[in-house]
């Protein structure tokens, strides 16, 4: 901000109106002007004096904001509880965004102050067709690198914090999920129970409703009737609890005619196509066709593939 008005004063004097010159604020910017004055004629030129002072201001202003965000973000993370994801997530999305935010008007700042790695070299080219050397070229070349390097840390430790948030909120993501997984798998579950009661329901209704069809008088009518409805609630609860651990398992089993086959994954290896393509202008031959037909059928889940080749790199002891 000081420096920002430096170059203000300098450029546009008449414009600049200074206000509570008492503070400490005013009598810094005072001090650094006049010692500016003094020198920038012997070690700086105004242009790159003023270039190194907007720069500076832009990632000063940036450094500022990310010193407010770092212990508020810090605050959050350290007060999150994984028995109320929901709640978490709400707090960490407007602290997300403001992080984003800082870091899309941070990287155009290192993307055009990385840039100054040419500027020697141009420097150079520049001299060779000039009769003066090039100073200026000099001074900001220093005066960029210093900026440089500064904007790039500032933006490694904004980037540090965005992957932080990033990974607090994928693992509140994963807590809600697995435990919307669980109220949904108990969900099914009591609906198969209340299809299992709903049958005995419907069985002691018809007798409810005083119809006559002869079974009423019969000795230990009841006890049939109480031992049919049994059966039958325990046989749909079995049932239903079958086709449910069943279809946890519905994709692994048929996860070769869904694309996870042997062939899609290892098509992107050199060594398999080689193992089955011999000349790349000739058709496949048989073997080659049942080759790729069997992979086809053969289920392959890239993490089991994984699993296999990290087993194989570890040295056994």
């Amino acid at each position: 901000l000081i420096r920002t008005a430096v170059v203000r004063a300098l450029i546009e004097p008449t414009r600049i109106v200074f206000v509570r010159v008492d503070s400490a604020v005013f009598q810094s910017f005072l001090e650094e002007m006049l010692h500016e004055l003094a020198v920038q004629t012997e070690k700086h030129s105004f242009n790159v004096w003023a270039t190194e002072c907007v720069i500076f201001s832009a990632l000063s202003l940036h450094t500022m904001r990310f010193q407010l965000l770092k212990p508020v973000a810090g605050h959050i993370l350290d007060k999150l509880r994984l028995e109320n994801s929901s709640e978490a997530l709400l707090q960490l999305y407007p602290v997300k965004a403001s992080v984003t935010e800082q870091i899309e008007k941070i990287r155009p700042i290192v993307q055009k102050l990385n840039g100054v790695e040419r500027w020697e070299e141009w420097s150079q080219v520049r001299g060779r067709f000039e009769e003066k050397p090039v100073g200026q070229s000099e001074e900001l070349e220093d005066a960029l690198e210093f900026l440089a390097h500064n904007a790039e840390e500032l933006l490694g430790d904004v980037t540090e914090m965005e992957t932080n948030i990033e990974d607090a909120m994928l693992f509140c993501e994963a807590s809600l999920n697995c435990g919307r997984n669980r109220l949904l798998q108990w969900d099914v579950y009591i609906i198969i129970w209340s299809v299992s009661i709903s049958v005995g329901a419907v069985i002691s209704g018809i007798f409810g409703m005083n119809l006559v069809f002869g079974f009423e008088d019969v000795e230990g009518g009841w006890q049939v009737c109480t031992a049919v409805i049994t059966v039958l609630g325990i046989s749909i609860c079995t049932v239903g609890a079958r086709v449910v651990r069943k279809s946890r398992t519905h994709y692994a089993r048929r996860s070769a005619r869904y694309g996870n086959n042997k062939f899609f994954t290892r098509i992107s290896q050199d060594d398999y196509v080689l193992s089955l393509v011999h000349e790349p202008h000739n058709d496949l031959d048989d073997l080659a066709v049942q080759k790729v037909q069997q992979h086809l059928r053969e289920s392959e889940i890239p993490v089991q593939r994984l699993t296999k080749r990290s087993r194989s790199i570890v040295p056994r002891i």
